[in-house]
């Protein structure tokens, strides 16, 4: 696969990205031979098709990237060299470059347009020592609950508006991944979004680094909008882009909804103060992080069989690492949760 950069290779990689696609119609193949410019450009698509032939991956899709060049950072690949910061760019200066010109010669625009992003993938900054990560192992961090202490903590929650409310923040930690500052900003015209395919989604319209992303809402966690709608119906009428979540007060012994959005500050005191909310984690009741839920959210999702790929789209990493440090390595694959759906 791509042993040499020539007219022959490039059309067979257009054909697999044909097929994979289902686009073999629409493709523009090329017609004149393409001439070799640089050995070394030749000698990084080489180690680009090694790399991808012993990991078995049949497309080098952005993650595929992402995988390459980490392993390479890290000492990883190949054979546990430690290459060079300059090395390891000039691979994917020759990847990138790569791709840019197989998405020049695709009619399809879905195809040009993934192309072309899996074509961004950043360069590595520092040199990492390779004992700084182990060969194979993945960074662990944070906390991840079992789905039956996501379960007792979201029955946990009061039946007054604010416990509504909290239970709805939580729903949208968990179910969504959505970060706190993501929560702050939701309005009911992005809760109720669809993303480009057509699919129900949650709409982020700045996220972490001002990025934009749909979060895919399917039938294994509708749950998520059972909890918003059930805490919308007591808090006050609002204009459709405004911030749905709201601060709460005390008046007559209950509790009622302000016209005053809610900052991060005020959510994160969810989980402190005199009474904060606990989940359960390895036999006892904890207070938790909010980007404890992230990872959570993260963690059933591999569990019940989610690429990571997808997960990544979720969450709006920009690398595939992270995903994988917030899922951690003690996935048990044995078990598949069948949708880990939350009764609300």
């Amino acid at each position: 696969m791509l042993q040499r950069f020539d007219q022959q290779t490039e059309t067979a990689f257009l054909q697999l990205l044909a097929e994979k696609y289902q686009l073999l119609g629409q493709l523009d193949l090329p017609s004149k031979q393409r001439s070799i410019t640089s050995r070394n450009f030749v000698s990084a698509i080489n180690a680009l098709a090694e790399y991808m032939r012993e990991h078995n991956l049949p497309i080098p899709n952005r993650t595929v990237l992402e995988r390459f060049r980490d392993d390479m950072a890290h000492g990883r690949w190949p054979n546990g060299e430690q290459l060079s910061v300059s090395t390891i760019n000039a691979r994917l200066a020759a990847a990138r470059k790569w791709l840019r010109s197989v998405a020049d010669d695709v009619v399809d625009l879905q195809m040009k347009i993934a192309l072309r992003d899996w074509a961004n993938v950043k360069d590595v900054k520092r040199t990492l020592v390779q004992d700084e990560v182990e060969s194979e192992d993945v960074v662990d961090y944070g906390r991840r609950f079992e789905l039956e202490a996501v379960q007792q903590f979201m029955q946990s929650f009061p039946t007054h508006l604010k416990g509504r409310r909290d239970r709805a923040v939580c729903a949208l930690a968990l179910g969504a991944g959505l970060r706190v500052s993501e929560i702050v900003a939701l309005t009911k015209t992005d809760l109720y979004s669809r993303n480009r395919h057509g699919q129900p989604a949650i709409l982020i319209r700045r996220g972490k680094h001002n990025r934009k992303r749909a979060v895919v809402m399917a039938d294994w966690n509708s749950w998520v909008y059972k909890a918003v709608e059930s805490y919308l119906r007591g808090a006050l009428p609002q204009h459709e882009r405004a911030p749905i979540i709201r601060r709460v007060r005390r008046f007559e012994g209950d509790f009622i909804s302000v016209e005053r959005s809610i900052t991060e500050r005020g959510l994160q005191m969810m989980f402190e103060g005199k009474k904060p909310y606990r989940i359960e984690y390895r036999g006892e009741l904890v207070i938790p992080a909010f980007h404890d839920f992230r990872r959570t959210y993260a963690f059933l999702c591999r569990q019940f069989g989610m690429e990571m790929d997808a997960i990544r789209e979720q969450l709006g990493h920009s690398s595939v690492v992270t995903t994988e440090r917030y899922i951690g390595h003690d996935v048990d694959w044995s078990h598949r949760v069948p949708g880990w759906k939350v009764d609300i």
